[in-house]
């Protein structure tokens, strides 16, 4: 066994991937729980082989913690026998691989009962050559599963079973880039998959058995391997399937009732969704969009996005049930349509004082916007609305004296603004009244959200949290969550069931210790209000829907 700096190999040895009372991830002997690793590997490697060597076998469990990512096997190593993966709990912010890179190795069990792998799980991991692989998934919450061997000079000698009887898969591919020469085999009892992927090379033949429930929360069925006619698909009856739709229990929503509203700073987080579909039809393939109106103390109004255009009679009809007559400020945090999508109605229907913009040299963003900004700029220069683009270190005041509030911009950063990812210039807002602050980061990446955690550090703490984004996880960078420290997180986005919310609850509640009862998401929650005294803990949520 051997360390460097945030890389673990086990050489062969049982281990043991968990977290301390202090929040480090370290890796312990599997016999007596005796702690193998020097220093914290959070954010780290783990391998069970070794680099360049043999051993008889290699066997990892992850029961929590936060990993970059997992090997079951090693580097360039021999494993003569049997490759053992398993995952009880923790977050994996990469890939999970059953075996290692350019291993030699036999067989490959992996077992996943419960955790989060944020990007892929390549069951055969990079080796050259493996032997069957089995993968049994009680619980799995993975953006891409690959049933085979992701080396394109490797080859699977043998056959594969997976068995999913819950949790959430966005793409599941039957193979990888190596050919199987076996057989692969899938039954899928339970559980959400969003899409059902078969592109791969298998030599003998894929069999896939699903329940007919799965297919109302299918979203797209796609099924289209190199050799057609060796797929058999089989529907199994819906019985069995324990995934139901969810009922909704509508509750005294104070969304529209403004008499609480005087000296307190109050968010209202609109739902955005397609006035076509059915009413929380939560697992119909939908676009979904960010709309929040500030309503400061000093009664000022301050409109965060949109959503997308099909919501223009939802906001402005909203806007003006809550009495708004103007305007004092409307931020557009970037130009995608799901945050700017009914700008244009906004400003014609509503005075505007002043529009904020991020500050990026680029002046057109990609050009499938390109119009669409052109017409944007144009309608408030028609209106005569003064622009004001901002970056990091910019700042306003609202209100003065006790209902002074404080509007703050952290991002886009200066090593942003020339990105043509219109996501990392998002504007970040943090705005604070009295002992309570909200934060509001548009879509900002993964990348933005760990320099502002470096840049700002603990000034990011914050009582309520809007997940950028629309909360999918791979956004949700730990050190940022754990800067902010939320009191509460709004989560704007409709998918219910799918691989965003499912996985960004699992890493809010287990790796930043923020409770389900803590989380609201508009997709299950409907119109979310929420109310923040001044006062330190002040913050008062009300939802539409139970």
């Amino acid at each position: 066994m051997f360390q460097t700096e945030k890389i673990f190999y086990a050489c062969g040895t049982p281990i043991i991937v968990a977290e301390n009372s202090y929040g480090e991830t370290h890796v312990y002997r599997a016999s007596d729980r005796v702690q193998l690793s020097e220093a914290n590997l959070k954010g780290g490697i783990v391998y069970g082989g070794s680099r360049g060597g043999e051993c008889d076998s290699a066997s990892v469990t992850m029961e929590s913690g936060l990993l970059e990512r997992l090997y079951g096997g090693g580097e360039g190593s021999t494993i003569h026998g049997p490759i053992d993966v398993r995952m009880s709990g923790g977050v994996i912010t990469d890939t999970l691989y059953g075996a290692g890179i350019d291993d030699v190795v036999g067989d490959i069990s992996i077992t996943v009962t419960d955790g989060v792998i944020k990007r892929r799980c390549y069951a055969g991991g990079e080796a050259r050559c493996c032997g069957d692989i089995n993968m049994n998934f009680q619980r799995i919450v993975c953006n891409e599963v690959f049933t085979g061997v992701c080396n394109e000079h490797g080859v699977q000698r043998g056959s594969t079973r997976m068995d999913m009887r819950d949790g959430v898969i966005l793409n599941l591919y039957c193979g990888a880039t190596a050919p199987t020469e076996g057989t692969v085999d899938i039954m899928i009892t339970g559980g959400y998959l969003e899409k059902k992927v078969v592109p791969c090379e298998v030599r003998e033949g894929i069999h896939l058995r699903f329940y007919e429930g799965i297919r109302q929360s299918g979203g797209h069925d796609i099924v289209y391997p190199m050799i057609p006619e060796e797929i058999q698909v089989e529907w199994l009856p819906a019985e069995g399937n324990h995934l139901a739709m969810t009922q909704y229990q509508e509750l005294d929503d104070k969304f529209y009732d403004t008499s609480d509203d005087k000296e307190k700073l109050v968010c209202r987080f609109f739902e955005i969704r397609d006035p076509e579909v059915p009413k929380y039809a939560a697992r119909f393939p939908q676009f979904i969009g960010d709309c929040i109106l500030i309503h400061f103390p000093s009664g000022a109004y301050m409109l965060i996005d949109t959503g997308m255009p099909y919501a223009a009679r939802e906001i402005t009809d909203g806007l003006k049930r809550l009495g708004v007559k103007k305007l004092d400020y409307f931020q557009v945090s970037h130009m995608h349509m799901d945050h700017m999508g009914c700008a244009q109605e906004i400003m014609r229907q509503f005075p505007v004082e002043m529009l904020i913009l991020p500050k990026v040299r680029s002046i057109l963003p990609m050009d499938i916007y390109k119009q669409m900004y052109i017409d944007f700029l144009e309608t408030a220069e028609q209106c005569g609305i003064p622009l004001w683009r901002v970056m990091k270190g910019d700042r306003m005041t609202v209100g003065t004296g006790q209902m002074e509030t404080l509007v703050e911009f952290l991002n886009p950063m200066e090593s942003w603004a020339e990105e043509k990812d219109l996501n990392r210039s998002s504007i970040a807002t943090r705005i604070s009244y009295g002992d309570t602050v909200a934060m509001f980061g548009g879509d900002i990446t993964n990348a933005v959200e760990e320099s502002l955690s470096l840049e700002y550090g603990e000034k990011l703490s914050c009582d309520l949290l809007k997940a950028s984004h629309h909360g999918i996880v791979s956004q949700c960078h730990y050190a940022y969550i754990d800067a902010c420290a939320p009191q509460y997180v709004v989560i704007q986005n409709l998918r219910e069931d799918g691989i965003f919310i499912t996985a960004t609850r699992y890493q809010l509640n287990h790796i930043h210790k923020i409770q389900d009862d803590k989380i609201f998401v508009t997709g299950i929650c409907g119109r979310i209000k929420a109310t923040l005294t001044g006062e330190k803990g002040g913050v008062y949520i009300n939802t539409q829907y139970k």
